[in-house]
């Protein structure tokens, strides 16, 4: 399909209004916001966010209109000036992403997919530099690319790949930084079903630490995870089925000395709606850490949304979890590297919740992105201390009575949050992929 990039001027922003919940002891000041739209009508989602070495944020995200969507990536800096706007110019395409990483030297790296009507999806992966220029665009496989790591010049990406023998693989690739393939490598469940790549992650000394789920001949669905080497031989493999025999991941992250903390799901065997979480620590040799479940208080469905790791032994989960009453709720935990079980917390007095991601800043303080609402829906952060206790919660409207949501947050040292997601400026017409900068 043909496909050209090319730089987008900055629209104009919308003001957006602010609504403090009740029994709010402090909150965030909205420091700026920055919103894109390609057109006055349409579609324009944020559904990435990262800083870069140097404080800069970058905002990914896509534009759809006529059954149709198209990838951009905008970088700001902290201060929300604008630096460059990067857009592909897909024909009649659906193009989604999925993940978004910095390299060594500030490249951002971008993973996902793109499909053509009647046609199969095809991995997508670009590469543009710090400066904003296209380094290169990859589309290899029949396949979906669901997560990517960088570190150095080079990039890991992992997802699904079709076989003709064996279903879908989960597909691991390393490019360098002229987007040649360094190495890959796939791994098959036994009964050569439907597996699927979910997460990537690097350690300090560049291993691949990679979570996804595989189909075995028995009929299981295993949360499958592997190490391999920075030159890509497999070390380990382990998988966990849980007590139903069904269990998937969806999140991992590498320890800076090797070993990973992984996150998933296990459900029943007969109902798929009813599953709990399960974390998973492995060593740097593949040996089992530990090994959490967490159940909701509804004892219903319980969907992984975040994870973040710090350098200071602190793991922080994010989930949707629903409750007998038919809403959904949002439960944050708080675990140790070691396994330990801190806290867990619920906000019992919203309901509707659906989280989108966490991040851990420099004082050990969680901050949690969501979506609140069922038809009217609104952008929600809110912020737990090191002890758990709720600091603030933040609800903004996009300022039409229409679909605003947050789809991801990223922090910086001085405590700053930066939450991307969509905001329906003008009713029934125009959302706009938004970028709020909070402190």
């Amino acid at each position: 399909m043909p496909i050209a990039v090319r730089f987008q001027k900055l629209l104009p922003f919308s003001i957006l209004c602010a609504a403090l919940l009740p029994n709010i002891a402090t909150a965030q000041t909205i420091d700026w916001t920055r919103t894109y739209a390609k057109a006055s009508v349409g579609t324009n989602v944020g559904s990435l966010v990262k800083r870069d070495g140097n404080g800069n944020v970058i905002m990914a995200g896509t534009t759809s209109f006529g059954g149709f969507s198209q990838a951009f990536v905008r970088k700001y800096t902290s201060d929300g000036v604008l630096l460059w706007s990067v857009a592909t110019d897909a024909v009649n395409a659906q193009e989604v992403l999925t993940g978004m990483a910095i390299d060594g030297t500030q490249n951002v790296i971008v993973s996902g997919w793109t499909a053509a009507p009647a046609s199969s999806p095809r991995w997508m992966v670009l590469r543009i530099t710090a400066a904003g220029g296209l380094s290169w665009m990859n589309s290899p496989v029949v396949g979906k690319a669901n997560g990517v790591a960088a570190s150095g010049s080079e990039a890991v990406v992992t997802g699904w790949a079709d076989s003709a023998a064996n279903g879908h693989d989960i597909y691991t690739v390393k490019y360098n930084a002229a987007g040649s393939t360094v190495w890959s490598a796939r791994s098959n469940g036994t009964a050569n079903g439907d597996d699927d790549g979910a997460a990537v992650s690097l350690d300090g000394s560049q291993n691949v630490y990679v979570a996804g789920s595989v189909k075995s001949s028995s009929g299981e669905t295993q949360l499958r995870t592997i190490k391999y080497s920075s030159a890509g031989a497999r070390l380990w493999l382990k998988f966990f089925v849980g007590p139903s025999l069904r269990a998937e991941a969806s999140h991992i992250a590498a320890f800076q000395n090797g070993g990973c903390a992984v996150l998933g799901r296990m459900w029943d065997g007969v109902d798929p709606t009813t599953g709990n979480l399960t974390l998973t620590s492995y060593s740097p040799n593949g040996s089992l850490n530990w090994r959490k479940a967490y159940n909701g208080s509804g004892n219903l469905n319980d969907v992984p949304k975040g994870l973040a790791i710090d350098d200071l032994a602190t793991i922080a989960i994010v989930a949707e979890t629903y409750q007998s009453t038919g809403f959904s709720q949002m439960a944050t935990l708080n675990y140790s590297t070691a396994g330990a079980f801190r806290w867990s917390k619920r906000l019992e007095d919203i309901k509707g919740i659906r989280p989108s991601g966490v991040a851990i800043d420099s004082q050990e303080s969680f901050v949690v992105s969501a979506t609140v609402g069922a038809t009217d829906t609104d952008l929600l952060i809110v912020k737990y201390l090191k002890s758990g206790t709720r600091t603030w919660t933040h609800r903004i409207d996009g300022g039409s009575a229409g679909m605003d949501g947050a789809n991801g947050v990223v922090v910086d040292p001085l405590l700053n949050a930066y939450i991307v997601g969509s905001a329906e400026t003008t009713a029934g017409s125009l959302i706009e992929a938004i970028l709020i900068k909070m402190h």
